[in-house]
């Protein structure tokens, strides 16, 4: 079975309506057509009438942590699956509701070819609806039509994009996700006594307005976004964020509220789920890839900022953004806009941290310190690794800087980062046995924390308190391994990739892959000792034996 999760385009429409029942193979089947065209002696309105068009997917299944690039759009476009089932519902004129007479068709060849032949209409409206089913070699349809419902081994809800036309205009029609939530808004009209063509001019109006593209007049069921980049854009990014939703709520909701109100802002929890999705994506943009304009105008457009009109320009308003980085919007020659913050300068400002030293008294050395304060708890960290030796410990000291530029990474942000080390990160590294890092039989254990190598009111960090830092990385930067940010504060345990690597511009210091060692207690007490290291921003974490070939690095955190 195939979950037709994207967006899928009918194109080419040859006729002034919708005909065609048969699906062919086992399938097969006769419709009723019912209403008033089935009593006898009743001519139908538009009698006899044939439709031929082709279904295309228009963009992939995108993961919130992927970058939407139009760009990529044509390596995303390939024809609808053969089997992909069709079907267009005849609309009573006056509300838009189904009549009752439906008609089912299937994607045929490797283009994506459907037609409906043959076919009468008492109504002009049609509906056309595309299965989330896809008929192959290993499931048949079996005449029952179930979406919008959560799929437990799918783990989301089913989704079916759909549009209504007017059969009488020959144009060509697509159907989209923006046509989707179209159809709720159209009926409301509709059914608070305004026209078809006038509904949907306001409708249309509407979803641009609702996306942050003002002053336009565009329809999206005519295929020709493909040729118009911003309107593209806006229709991927819309499409990502549906996919995303419909893992944990039916997709229906949105197109209900949006049918009510014509915005996506009159329900708080679906105006704050597109701003956090907007959020994601626009501070997963370091690479460069993705539309920044695009996102930082939704993100106005949800919480209501107006126009940036010319006696607006260089105001800045503060967004209830969970990320210091992208609070700020800025109007700029026209636009709203978010204004990165990259310098070191800005960079410590937005993640208000204190940066501190400390001297080791057993050997005078001298270490620089950050402390961090959020959610109620204060920790104060040494900033660079420990480098402590006596006349029984002695650590690795200077690892081979040219062997981990080559061997650090395939990323090509980490490994600028790394080449951009200079020489004195690489004098920071001190490896240390297993035995020496917890202090051999000297181990000290103060209030469920081991001193370990650490000097006096210092302790080997747990995984809890590491990922602490980790947590406020993402929460400062605003971008999150559990993707909307929100993941509270006492339960999470874990090292994201994505705040790895904002460590260093949080003035944590450099770190490229230094084995960094953490100590986690079991069930039964007993502590043992790990290390994690980062490759490509991303951390991997492991036990660690007591062998002496085995170096790891020390952060030490102070009582």
């Amino acid at each position: 079975m195939f979950l037709n999760k994207i967006n899928i385009a009918i194109a080419t429409l040859f006729a002034v309506a919708l005909a065609g029942c048969s699906l062919g193979g086992s399938t097969e089947e006769t419709c009723d057509l019912g209403g008033s065209s089935e009593e006898p002696g009743i001519q139908a309105l538009l009698p006899n009438v044939f439709v031929s068009g082709s279904a295309k997917l228009i963009a992939r299944n995108v993961e919130s942590s992927e970058v939407v690039d139009s760009s990529a759009m044509g390596t995303w476009s390939i024809s609808a699956k053969k089997g992909t089932i069709i079907r267009m519902a005849e609309l009573d004129s006056v509300t838009l509701d189904t009549t009752g007479v439906f008609y089912y068709a299937k994607c045929q060849g490797y283009n994506g070819e459907f037609s409906f032949d043959s076919v009468s209409l008492n109504s002009p409206y049609v509906m056309l609806e595309i299965a989330p089913y896809v008929e192959d070699g290993y499931w048949k349809w079996d005449g029952t039509w179930s979406f919008d419902e959560y799929n437990e081994n799918w783990g989301e809800y089913t989704i079916t994009y759909s549009a209504i036309v007017d059969v009488r205009d020959s144009g060509g029609v697509d159907i989209n996700i923006m046509t989707y939530l179209e159809i709720s808004r159209l009926r409301y009209l509709v059914r608070h006594g305004m026209s078809f063509a006038t509904a949907k001019q306001q409708a249309d109006r509407e979803i641009l307005e609702s996306l942050g593209l003002p002053d336009g007049v565009f329809s999206f069921d005519d295929g020709s976004y493909l040729k118009k980049p911003k309107y593209e854009t806006a229709m991927l990014y819309m499409n990502a964020f549906i996919i995303c939703w419909l893992r944990k709520s039916s997709p229906l909701i949105i197109a209900d509220a949006f049918g009510t109100s014509g915005t996506l802002t009159s329900v708080d929890s679906i105006r704050d789920y597109f701003a956090a999705s907007a959020y994601s994506f626009r501070t997963g943009m370091s690479a460069g890839y993705g539309n920044s304009a695009f996102l930082d105008g939704f993100l106005a457009t949800l919480y209501g900022l107006g126009k940036c009109t010319p006696e607006l320009e260089g105001h800045t308003e503060e967004l209830p953004c969970e990320s210091r980085l992208f609070k700020d919007i800025t109007c700029v020659s026209g636009a709203w806009t978010i204004l990165d913050k990259n310098t070191p300068e800005q960079l410590e400002e937005a993640f208000s941290i204190t940066k501190g030293t400390m001297t080791d008294a057993r050997d005078g050395k001298v270490y620089k310190t950050v402390t961090y304060s959020f959610e109620g708890s204060t920790y104060t960290w040494l900033a660079e690794n420990l480098r402590y030796s006596d006349s029984l410990i002695q650590p690795v000291l200077g690892i081979d800087s040219a062997f981990f530029v080559k061997n650090q990474g395939r990323d090509g942000e980490f490994e600028e980062y790394i080449n951009s080390r200079d020489s004195s990160y690489w004098e920071t590294y001190a490896g240390y046995a297993v035995s020496d890092v917890i202090g051999g039989d000297s181990i000290v254990m103060e209030n469920g924390r081991f001193q370990g190598l650490c000097p006096d009111g210092w302790h080997i960090p747990t995984r809890k308190e590491w990922s602490r830092v980790f947590y406020f990385a993402e929460k400062e930067s605003g971008e999150c391994y559990s993707h909307d940010c929100r993941e509270q504060f006492e339960v999470y345990e874990g090292f994201g990739w994505y705040a790895s690597r904002y460590l260093h511009q949080i003035g944590f210091g450099d770190i490229t892959m230094e084995y960094m060692t953490f100590l986690q207690q079991d069930e039964a007490g007993s502590w043992s000792v790990w290390s994690f290291t980062m490759d490509n921003w991303k951390p991997y974490d492991y036990r660690v034996s007591d062998d002496p070939d085995v170096r790891i690095s020390i952060r030490c955190v102070k009582n």
